[in-house]
């Protein structure tokens, strides 16, 4: 039997590891406790795997994550992260997924990131809090989208 020249890598970690790692790890970009370079050398040091800071994000916003964290007590936690630490990195995952391309692609497939596009339930949502925690109302902020003309699709 032959083997193959390019073998399937795994992670030495499960699910709920790779996601506790990726957590951490996007949180302190973040936060700016730790530069894109010095968070990707963690990731492949700690995953296993060639990752980056967008793989984690990526990850953070995939079905295997979800499926590892959804069923975990609330009051879960480990010496890194709670639980809501957890679902907290997901959300900024999906956000970055959602908006963190210039042209405004989706960076990742996972099911909850077109909730998050600035056209999305969560993304008018953030806007709104954003409005009011820049000093406008919830109406002049809706005003102020009303008035801006839509951009032309890129095709």
């Amino acid at each position: 039997m032959r083997r193959n020249p390019f073998p399937k890598k795994k992670s030495k970690l499960p699910p709920l590891g790779k996601a506790i790692v990726a957590a951490r790890v996007l949180l302190d970009v973040r936060d700016e406790k730790l530069d894109d370079k010095a968070a990707g050398a963690l990731l492949r040091e700690e995953v296993g795997l060639n990752w980056s800071v967008l793989t984690a994000a990526q990850y953070l916003t995939g079905k295997e994550a979800v499926g590892a964290v959804e069923p975990l007590p609330a009051d879960w936690s480990n010496e890194h992260l709670s639980k809501r630490g957890l679902i907290e990195a997901m959300w900024f995952a999906n956000l970055v997924c959602a908006q963190g391309h210039p042209k405004g692609s989706q960076l990742s497939a996972g099911l909850a990131v077109p909730a998050f596009r600035p056209d999305g339930e969560i993304g008018k949502l953030l806007r709104e809090v954003q409005a009011q925690l820049d000093g406008s109302t919830l109406s002049e902020a809706r005003a102020a989208k009303q008035a801006t003309p839509a951009e032309p699709e890129d095709r």
